[in-house]
């Protein structure tokens, strides 16, 4: 949950760019924006609107919303209301 003015609240989410095969991310209660692996020099930036998912896999229409490897996302909440953020990445099963 994200408390109204949070700025650059840093969440462990990480991935290899290379390997998803699908992503879905949302924010419920409020839109929030979204910074990879830095608050203040992010590899990508996309704002998530309240309760409208980002939702990406790789047959989609277009291309893949990041373009680095990811290690941590920075969320920041600039609304009024606290926000809700959930996440989940895909990569393929490598077998053993």
């Amino acid at each position: 949950m994200l408390a109204p003015g949070v700025v650059d609240y840093q969440v462990t989410f990480p991935f290899t760019y290379a390997d998803i095969v699908s992503v879905f991310i949302n924010a419920a209660g409020g839109s929030c924006l979204m910074e990879t692996n830095s608050g203040s020099a992010p590899d990508d930036s996309v704002l998530l609107l309240q309760n409208k998912p980002l939702i990406w896999n790789n047959e989609s229409y277009f291309g893949t919303p990041f373009t680095a490897d990811v290690t941590d996302l920075f969320l920041s909440n600039p609304g009024s209301t606290v926000t809700t953020f959930d996440g989940a990445t895909q990569a393929p099963h490598r077998g053993d």
